[in-house]
């Protein structure tokens, strides 16, 4: 976990173009590393955590890009409102798209889609955040 933690923070930052995330496979034992391929990259990642067995995963998008189109998402919520969509949540799946959870995704994923064209989106079903309290 320290190992992932220490390429999470640094992959942004170094590798802005490159970077898509990080996950583990605690079974395994490995560090699974999310990139876009990239000459000297891989080296790079495992000079950070030499004591660490990682898998490289291709991937075609970076964390940078998917979060600035996670921006565009969260910019039109109060508008998909208004528009009957109630959006619960979106967030950046490694490296492959931007998952936006809504009500009804057989009757709005369409329109979603269709609004951002150029953005790879995986509209899936959400539901309502509902905080936990103690009694």
């Amino acid at each position: 976990m320290e190992a992932a933690g220490r390429i999470d923070t640094a992959g942004p930052s170094r590798w802005p173009d490159g970077y898509a995330g990080v996950a583990t496979d605690m079974p395994a034992g490995v560090l699974l590393v999310y990139r876009i391929p990239t000459p000297g990259l891989d080296a790079e990642i495992q000079a950070l955590v030499p004591e660490v067995t990682m898998r490289t995963i291709d991937v075609a998008y970076s964390a940078r890009q998917l979060a600035a189109w996670s921006d565009q998402v969260r910019a039109d919520i109060a508008w998909w409102h208004r528009q009957g969509v109630m959006v619960h949540g979106f967030y950046s799946r490694s490296g492959e798209c931007v998952v936006v959870e809504i009500n009804d995704p057989q009757r709005d994923a369409d329109r979603i889609t269709n609004r951002y064209p150029r953005m790879p989106l995986c509209v899936e079903q959400g539901y309502p955040f509902v905080p936990l309290t103690v009694d």
